[in-house]
């Protein structure tokens, strides 16, 4: 239900004026919107963490070619240092404690707009790095051509899906965030 959802529904059940609303309810949709934007950004920032650590493990203590052994692993770890440096700029930019209903939806939005970053910057941080040493990785050894098209084949796919999620989730509810701040800022005013 969005806000003016909401207000329908008050004004229905309560025969009140149009600029009277559910304060309760209004709440918990902001709490809820908060808690997902914070539940996804944790989801995302800890899934790249264990993926970077695990797969720099995975290379080190694996593969057989030194060099490209030590790359791998370094450009992983670094991923990783990056997402979780992003993270700790995350939690110390979030208030504490949330006074009032503004307050928690502005911590919503900030959650939104780190994940737009996120995903915006996704080639920068990991796609490209990763991509580099594997094709450098490639083109050391004789590749069958069918490697090669899975290879980068899965790197478009992977551009491709965080490009997708960008536009059809972060960036609209990001937009259903600040929406609901201009309306409220409104009806304060």
């Amino acid at each position: 239900m969005d806000f003016k959802d909401l207000q329908k529904v008050w004004n229905q059940q309560t025969n009140e004026p149009m600029y009277i609303i559910d304060q309760q309810a209004l709440y918990r949709k902001v709490r809820r919107r908060a808690s997902q934007a914070d539940r996804i950004a944790r989801t995302n920032e800890w899934g790249m963490m264990i993926i970077a650590v695990l797969t720099s493990a995975m290379l080190l203590w694996i593969g057989s070619d030194t060099a490209y052994q030590i790359v791998a692993s370094v450009a992983m770890l670094g991923t990783g240092a990056y997402v979780f440096w992003q993270r700790r700029l995350r939690l110390a930019s979030l208030s504490q404690q949330p006074g009032s209903i503004l307050a928690e939806l502005d911590q919503a939005i900030a959650n939104a707009n780190y994940l737009v970053r996120f995903a915006q910057t996704f080639v920068y941080w990991f796609l490209l790095p990763t991509a580099l040493v594997t094709i450098f990785r490639m083109t050391q050894r004789e590749v069958d051509p069918w490697r090669w098209l899975f290879v980068l084949g899965s790197f478009l796919l992977a551009f491709l899906l965080v490009r997708w999620e960008l536009k059809c989730k972060h960036l609209p509810r990001k937009q259903a965030l600040e929406e609901l701040r201009e309306t409220l800022t409104k009806e304060v005013a």
